[in-house]
């Protein structure tokens, strides 16, 4: 579950691209911008209500000497499931089904480079409508170490804590609590523990297009802002231990000499099915329509 909500604009690039994950980058959520005093404690308060509070002489650059004017911090904060996948990003943990608070990537920089922590530093993240009465668990960004997309290792959360996050409350609204002590993407999430069967969502690919290298395939559960990559085969993608009876969505792209080819496709119900993609060759500005 999100705070905000899911529309989108998107500004056509109407570029040329080498890939799809070039296409992805092109409209993957820009960073905010803040210039700090290292020197003082300062709290940020971001575009989603996230507080951000860093201690006096918290950096050092690449040399470890501790940094004294200004700092520039980069934020990126994702809000819908369209931008979980323009930002490369999914909601699972290896073969865990989750659903995301929303995912935030944070970093520092000065006039040097790139900036190392010398302490950690304390969010407060506001607290949607936690589902099924538990509390969200702290992830880490990581890389999968079972999920390959044609022998790449891709995108995955890695649980911090098995314990959830503390709440407190901060003039009448409710933050989760926590410190982190690297800058990375992190995440509060759920794991989706409503009791359900599990099944493998299959999709076959058309003739035309199943040598093509640059393809992708997701399955997005909306009601859960929820984002599964499926596995690539030579001629399929699947996605595994689904909860079953979700009502979801199928995407399908791919990107060969300059062309994209699409396919989308509504599922009422999830279950173990096999789905025969019939993609059909698009314009850029079709693909962010369809997914506006």
């Amino acid at each position: 579950m999100f705070n905000q909500p899911n529309g989108q604009v998107w500004n056509l690039k109407g570029a040329a691209y080498s890939s799809l994950k070039d296409f992805f980058a092109a409209y993957a959520v820009k960073a905010q911008q803040y210039f700090i005093n290292p020197a003082k404690e300062t709290t940020l308060v971001s575009e989603n209500g996230m507080r951000i509070t860093f201690s006096p002489f918290s950096f050092s650059d690449q040399y470890g000497r501790i940094v004294t004017d200004e700092v520039q911090i980069l934020l990126q904060e994702i809000h819908s499931w369209q931008e979980l996948i323009f930002s490369g990003l999914v909601t699972g943990s290896g073969d865990r089904f989750l659903e995301s608070a929303g995912p935030f990537n944070l970093s520092a920089y000065h006039k040097d480079g790139h900036l190392r922590l010398r302490q950690n530093f304390t969010v407060e993240f506001p607290v949607g409508n936690i589902p099924y009465n538990q509390p969200a668990r702290l992830f880490r960004g990581s890389t999968s170490i079972t999920r390959t997309l044609r022998g790449r290792k891709v995108f995955d959360w890695e649980e911090v804590s098995s314990k959830g996050l503390k709440i407190r409350r901060i003039k009448g609204e409710k933050y989760y609590h926590f410190e982190l002590g690297s800058f990375n993407w992190w995440n509060c999430q759920y794991y989706y523990n409503k009791k359900a069967n599990r099944a493998m969502v299959s999709v076959r690919l058309p003739i035309n297009l199943d040598r093509v290298a640059d393809k992708m395939a997701f399955l997005v559960v909306e009601d859960l802002n929820a984002v599964v990559m499926m596995y690539a085969h030579a001629y399929s993608f699947t996605a595994l231990n689904i909860p079953t009876k979700l009502p979801a969505r199928l995407l399908l792209l791919a990107y060969n000499e300059g062309q994209f080819y699409f396919h989308q496709q509504v599922i009422a119900e999830t279950a173990k099915i096999m789905i025969d993609a019939q993609m059909m060759p698009v314009k850029e500005s079709d693909i962010l329509t369809a997914l506006g």
